[in-house]
């Protein structure tokens, strides 16, 4: 079903075709393709902001772990106005994992 919703609906749109496709990463548990994504729409939607910006620094943080880029995901956590608490749990795991 949101295959054919990014196909119709969206086919002139980069952007909210690369969200439909972000939501369905991370629906499959993709983490390669969500860090992508989310990294994507971070550099290239100049339209985010409040509960869409965490929850894009988030999913690119969770791609970016799962896949083994540590140092990504402490960068990414600067980019946080207001970290959430599982942003800061990302964060410690990530520093962990660069021990």
């Amino acid at each position: 079903a949101l295959q054919s919703l990014v196909a119709t609906a969206c086919a002139d749109d980069a952007l909210a075709v690369s969200w439909l496709q972000l939501f369905a990463a991370v629906a499959a548990r993709h983490p390669g393709e969500q860090a992508r994504l989310a990294t994507f729409l971070l550099e290239n939607d100049a339209d985010i902001d409040g509960d869409a910006i965490n929850y894009i620094i988030e999913a690119a943080m969770v791609g970016k772990l799962l896949t083994a880029q540590p140092a990504d995901v402490l960068e990414l956590f600067q980019l946080a106005g207001s970290p959430t608490p599982s942003m800061r749990l990302l964060r410690a795991n990530a520093a962990r994992a660069m021990r």
